[in-house]
Parts: C-alpha cells; structure tokens; sequence
C-alpha cells in the first residue's frame, strides 16, 4: 500500500460572512481610520513591513468577525482557530499610489507566538483592483506567483508563512484592510 504523507501545506482560502450577521463593516471600517496616526504605527522605519501596518484595538465587530471565521473553518476544516497572543488585529490603509512590500507574518526568532493564519479583509477597495500577489516556491517550480483580487466585504485566509505583497493602490480613496492572525489546532 502506498500511503501518502504532508509534509507542508501552504494555502488560501477566500469567502465572505453571511448577510445575516450583525456585522458592520463601517463601523469596522471608522475604527481603523479613528487609529490612522503615526502612534498607532508599529515603527516608522520605512524598510520594515511592520511600518505599513497600525494597532487596532478590539472592537466587537471584529470579534465578531473572528468568531464567524473561526467557527466555519473548524466546521470545514476540522481545526480550532484562536488568535495569536500578542497584535491579533492590524489595520491596513494603502493611500492613493502606495503598496505593501513583499513580507510574511512568521517571526523567525519567536515561534510560538508567530501566528500560523493570516487573514485580510477587505473593507474598501475602490473601482479600480488591487490584488494580494502570494509568491511561493512549489518542489523544483521556483519563483511562483498566484495573484488574488482584493474585494470589499471579502476575506482571504492563507499560511502566514507565505511571502506576499499587496499590489499598488490605483484608486483615489483608500484601500482598507482589517488584518487578523490566528494560530491552530487541529481537532482529534
């Protein structure tokens, strides 16, 4: 018998929440441009993709976000996501021309608390599309590229290992993306 095993998995998961919820992405939306400032940067070294990213405290529209996302992964995919301990919610905001340089979320020097999923939601994108470019290496296929169309009220769930970039933003307004980082267990 030839039984195969996986090693790794890098993946990508796109969906959105039901209409039914009670989520309000512009309130998600207000709360993230009420924390748009240079306190709420991570650092503003310009060569450090952490700098592109800001602090959002919790709200409970994004809890309720998480815990929508949570409970249909592990309905389909048979395992329990929680949120990382440290900076589970980051805010995105790309001004008109700007993009986001190539980075992964996975803290070599700190594994545990390195989350395993990332997720970007996308609360305003504008007429013209902007895209998440995954750049991946498959066996002996070096150099992929898998681009993702960013679409207001849409997620994309993928590795947090995966290196990605968000292409430039062509539109006049802002494009908004809640950013969430989980870690995993898989279900017995």
């Amino acid at each position: 018998m030839l039984k195969k095993n996986i090693l790794s998995e890098t993946f990508f998961v796109k969906g959105s929440i039901d209409k039914i919820s009670k989520i309000d992405y512009q309130l998600v939306k207000n709360h993230i441009l009420n924390n748009y400032n240079n306190q709420s940067r991570y650092t503003d070294n310009q060569y450090w993709y952490m700098n592109n990213y800001l602090k959002i405290p919790y709200h409970q529209h994004i809890q309720w976000i998480y815990d929508w996302i949570k409970d249909h992964y592990n309905l389909i995919h048979g395992e329990e996501l929680y949120f990382t301990e440290n900076e589970y919610i980051r805010g995105l905001i790309q001004q008109t021309g700007e993009n986001i340089n190539t980075h992964n979320n996975v803290k070599e020097w700190h594994l545990e608390q390195s989350p395993d999923i990332d997720c970007l939601l996308t609360l305003s994108s504008g007429k013209n599309t902007s895209y998440v470019v995954f750049e991946y290496d498959d066996g002996r296929h070096k150099h992929r590229r898998w681009k993702e169309p960013l679409k207001e009220g849409q997620f994309i769930l993928f590795s947090s290992d995966i290196n990605r970039c968000i292409t430039e933003n062509e539109n006049k307004d802002l494009l908004i993306n809640l950013s969430l980082h989980f870690q995993r267990i898989k279900m017995v």
